[in-house]
This record gives C-alpha cells, structure tokens and sequence, in this order.
C-alpha cells in the first residue's frame, strides 16, 4: 500500500485570520493619519488658488494695455462654482483674468477653515486700490471688508 502524502501547500485558516486582523489594525492605526494629509492637502490647494487669484489681478493691474481692473470681491466656497463680483470687473473678465493660471475652479477644496469663532464655507478676496495705484487683496469672510483671519487652527488662509 501506497501513503499518499498531504498536500501542505498554502495557509492555513488560523494564519490567514491572523493576517486579516493585523492588516485591520494598521488600517486602523494608518487611516486616520492619512486623512490628515489629504486635509493639508486640500487646505494648501485652497491657499495656492487664494495667492494665484491675487497675483493674476495683480498683474492685471501693472499691465497698461488692459482696462479689465478688477475692483469688488471674488467668492470662493465649498458648495459651488459661482463667482460673485459686484466691483467693474465681470466674471467673464475675472475668467481673462486668470487664462494662465492653473486654476480651473474657483472653489475651496477644504471645508475646515474658520474665523476664530465658526466654521467659514465662503471665503471672500475683496480687491481695492491704493493712492498710488497699487493693487491691495484682503481675504475675509464677509464682503463687506471686515477683515477676520480665516484660518484652519495654526495657518492663516494667505501667509
């Protein structure tokens, strides 16, 4: 008579239970750090389309060849993709205005942000002039001009 001899290839149900349970708490451990990261990353998106914002009216300003001068306000907010802009510059100008930038959507990606005292979701840069023509962007969470330091516990919106 002939043995025939097991076959040992493979894991066992026990070893593969131990694994599944040790990969559920790094999961467990890891995840919340990562959305951590994603967070920043978001916040910092947010921060880099407030300054791209600001220097491409900026650098409509110094240009003497263009009479688009925005003055007013530019919405940003989590919710949609509208732009609000009351002063003598037209969304479709703002639009001219930023061909070049790598914004594509002027919204906030992080919904974390805040004044201090609440939750901010629309984030307000209000563009004025000064005496010497200088283009001057506050970043509030009003569009009257009251200017609150939106940040996100330790960073302001714009540095």
């Amino acid at each position: 008579m002939e043995k025939k001899r097991m076959n040992d290839k493979g894991f066992s149900l026990v070893e593969l239970i131990i694994v599944i349970a040790i990969m559920a708490i790094l999961i467990g451990v890891l995840a919340p750090q990562y959305l951590k990261f994603v967070e920043r990353s978001r916040k910092s998106a947010d921060r880099d389309t407030v300054d791209q914002i600001i220097r491409a009216v900026q650098i409509d300003y110094a240009d003497p060849m263009t009479n688009l001068n925005p003055t007013g306000y530019v919405t940003l907010t989590t919710t949609n993709t509208a732009v609000a802009n009351p002063g003598n510059c037209s969304t479709a100008d703002l639009a001219t205005i930023l061909t070049g930038t790598s914004i594509d959507k002027i919204q906030l990606k992080s919904q974390k942000w805040s004044n201090g005292t609440s939750d901010v979701t629309t984030i307000y840069i209000i563009f004025s002039v000064d005496s010497q023509g200088n283009v001057q962007a506050v970043v509030a969470d009003t569009n009257t001009g009251a200017t609150t330091n939106i940040t996100d516990g330790t960073n302001l919106i714009t540095e």
